[in-house]
């Protein structure tokens, strides 16, 4: 009859047999934990699937978003001759038009696509939060909708912002984006109230000057809003990108 018992191994004690050695850390029979973070693996939700990360979303809000500052630098440099252009045209009952009204122009569609991607971007970071807890992350689609809701938008988009990214960037720089935001196209409502308040309609000429004369310090200011928010945005973008799946 052939022996099936397996010669012990020097250090062990006979008829023991060879222990399974675990991973360095784990319970035998546990599994490995997954980190959560962007790394060189990308985090998994809680099914094991592979969460997508919004950088380049993230990436196209900035870079479309300076664009717009840009346009809001060149319209505050035109504003000035807009100014004479305004006078001129009253003046001599002709219609001239300059740069600025085509980069005035050109503002809509960068705004549009600026609502794109953040609204993107912000459902990408979502649907990471929910695959991640199982849990809804505030209001279903705010990112979208709540720009829209008559003086609630106030309050809506960075409730919505910080259900979503949760404690990936700080409230100072969430409401210091947000603000200077609001700051800066009240100032630009401001700018162009100006400009029509100084008009007077039955004499075809400009009744109120000094209001068309601060339509240049109005731009100037909007713009400088305008930078100060994009400033924090930029803070936040990169933040909650890289964060929010940690917290």
């Amino acid at each position: 009859m052939s022996d099936d018992t397996t010669p012990p191994q020097p250090g062990m004690v006979s008829g023991a047999q060879p222990s399974q050695s675990p991973g360095s850390g784990l319970i035998p029979g546990a599994q490995q934990p997954v980190a959560q973070g962007w790394g060189d693996d990308d985090p998994r939700d809680i099914t094991g699937l592979p969460l997508k990360r919004p950088a380049a979303l993230g990436k196209a809000l900035l870079g479309i978003t300076a664009a717009y500052l840009l346009a809001s630098v060149l319209l505050a440099l035109f504003a000035q001759s807009d100014v004479q252009r305004i006078r001129e045209n009253l003046d001599t009952a002709s219609l001239r038009t300059e740069a600025s009204v085509l980069v005035s122009f050109a503002t809509i569609p960068v705004l549009v696509t600026a609502f794109l991607a953040y609204g993107m971007w912000m459902s990408q970071m979502r649907s990471n939060r929910e695959a991640l807890s199982g849990r809804k992350a505030g209001l279903r689609s705010v990112e979208w909708w709540g720009w829209f809701v008559p003086i609630a938008s106030v309050v809506l988009v960075p409730l919505g912002a910080r259900k979503i990214t949760g404690r990936s960037a700080s409230l100072g720089v969430l409401f210091g984006w947000w603000i200077a935001w609001l700051v800066s196209q009240a100032l630009l409502g401001a700018a162009n109230l100006a400009i029509v308040f100084s008009i007077d309609p039955e004499a075809g000429a400009v009744g109120r000057p000094e209001f068309l004369d601060m339509y240049p310090t109005l731009m100037w200011a909007s713009t400088a809003a305008l930078a100060v928010s994009w400033g924090f945005l930029f803070v936040f973008v990169r933040r909650a990108t890289e964060r929010h799946v940690k917290v």
